[in-house]
């Protein structure tokens, strides 16, 4: 039984979701959803979708507490099976018996105290403030119900270590610790940048957030290189026009470019370098999904899909906290070496080819059918 807001391939989370629920139905899983909205789903799979009311709720905030109340009330009115495991993304669902963790609002809230993070695109003081109490209930909601959990799975070793050191703290909940896989591991090729039209310079890539994942170190740095020849181009929600002015504040306006939230694929097939000093992104699919398209990643290494390439080069392993003087010495070194941006391109498909979805699902039915049997045996034991 599967509780989430929404199954689609649009988000991060949703697609991950759908990429291991699509093939452990394949394999025979009998799968109940509880969601919103059920999309791009292969009709020919055994799913029973129970649809919750409520998808237009304007509010975040809102809509998380209204899934979690009525999917409750629905269970209560339909009870699951005794032989059957209840799984939600986060805190989707106030009870389950497995939790899929892809984002710690605990570890997010500390960092935010500490002013290593800022909210994505804050509009107005109002904006500010209904964000910070989003993410304050969400990290409630977290302390209270994820150490009543028979078991958490977390998509990287970063969130494992956030669980334990915000969330779970004593609490002797076993993590299993199954990473995502990108979409190279999901067609199992790779990809390669588009050579039809030559450049006589680089292309600089950022999507996601602009403000959670780092848009103002971008702009610092390429201005720090604004003597080297590069264009940049960033795709993502943001405050668009306040990053316009600032990257003309730093006279480098005419080569940056906006384009808000766009289809990305295009951007991968001309880009070269892959710009994501994020300061927190528990995996980031976004930057599998870079590097699955040939470009060099040049990522924080809090993110988590970093840990796929765990042989990178030391001047690589650069953290979003370190000054702004080791990206650009990174950024310089990708920029003006072609042949480095390949090799480095290169061992980083190689290392995240080895882990592919149906590796991830593997993994994920040897925990499902741990507990499941454990289920079998109590209920024998009664």
């Amino acid at each position: 039984m599967l509780l989430l807001h929404r199954l689609d391939r649009r988000g991060g989370q949703e697609r991950s979701t759908w990429e291991v629920a699509t093939r452990l139905a394949a394999r025979g899983w009998d799968i109940e959803l509880y969601s919103f909205a059920l999309d791009d789903w292969p009709r020919h799979l055994p799913l029973r979708w129970h649809k919750v009311p409520g998808r237009k709720i304007p509010s975040q905030l809102l809509r998380n507490i209204w899934f979690r109340w009525l999917v409750r009330m629905m269970l209560w009115f339909r009870p699951p099976a005794k032989d059957s495991l209840m799984i939600t993304v986060g805190t989707a669902a106030l009870r389950a018996d497995i939790r899929v963790i892809q984002f710690v609002h605990g570890k997010f809230n500390e960092l935010l105290a500490n002013r290593e993070v800022t909210y994505p695109n804050p509009k107005s003081a109002f904006h500010r403030c209904y964000q910070k109490l989003t993410a304050a209930y969400e990290a409630r909601i977290e302390r209270k119900y994820l150490p009543k959990s028979s078991a958490l799975i977390a998509i990287s070793n970063q969130v494992k270590v956030d669980l334990e050191e915000c969330v779970l703290k004593h609490s002797p909940v076993p993590i299993h610790v199954i990473h995502h896989a990108g979409i190279q591991g999901s067609l199992g090729q790779t990809i390669t940048s588009s050579e039809t039209s030559p450049k006589t310079e680089p292309l600089l890539l950022f999507v996601g957030a602009l403000e959670r994942k780092g848009i103002e170190k971008v702009l610092r740095c390429l201005a720090s290189v604004k003597h080297l020849p590069w264009q940049f181009c960033a795709l993502g929600y943001g405050d668009t026009f306040r990053w316009k002015k600032r990257a003309h504040q730093l006279e480098i306006g005419d080569r940056v470019t906006f384009f808000g939230e766009q289809a990305s694929e295009p951007f991968f097939l001309a880009a070269d370098i892959f710009f994501l000093p994020a300061s927190y992104e528990p995996f980031g699919l976004a930057v599998s999904e870079a590097v699955s398209y040939g470009l060099a990643p040049l990522v924080s290494k809090e993110c988590g899909a970093l840990e796929l390439w765990s042989q990178r080069p030391s001047w690589l392993k650069i953290s979003c906290r370190d000054s702004d003087s080791a990206w650009v010495d990174a950024l310089k070194r990708l920029v003006v070496d072609k042949e480095l941006r390949k090799r480095c391109s290169k061992q980083a498909q190689q290392a995240m080819a080895l882990w592919t979805w149906e590796k991830a699902t593997q993994t994920y039915e040897q925990v499902l059918q741990t507990y499941t049997s454990r289920l079998l045996t109590n209920d024998t034991a009664a």
